[in-house]
């Protein structure tokens, strides 16, 4: 069985923890519907990063940090990365048929 995004925020959003917003990067979140539809079946507002390969960024600037590029960490925390954020919808979508939906198209996908 494949864990979605939905089935782990679920999971941690038990007792008293509950979560904001979502930071998400890639290359899915360069696709503005496809963020619009996580935020409306998640109800959570999403950080979307303009460098989707944020990662890289981060590797490369550890790496630049180390060889002495920047003085201290405290310099890269002025570098901007660009962050939209992604409200859900106010309408109410149904979203256990969405999910359900989604659901059944990973498992086409993966069999």
């Amino acid at each position: 069985m494949a864990l979605q995004v939905s089935d782990v925020l679920g999971a941690v959003e038990t007792g008293d923890l509950s979560l904001g917003a979502i930071h998400v990067d890639g290359g899915p979140s360069e696709n503005p519907f496809l963020m619009q539809l996580v935020a409306d079946v998640l109800g959570k507002p999403l950080m979307v990063c303009c460098m989707p390969e944020v990662s890289a960024f981060g590797a490369g600037t550890l790496a630049g940090l180390q060889v002495g590029l920047w003085e201290d960490i405290d310099e890269l925390a002025a570098i901007d990365r660009g962050i939209s954020t992604v409200r859900p919808a106010d309408s109410d979508i149904e979203t256990s048929g969405t999910l359900e939906g989604w659901a059944q198209a990973v498992r086409r996908c993966t069999h």
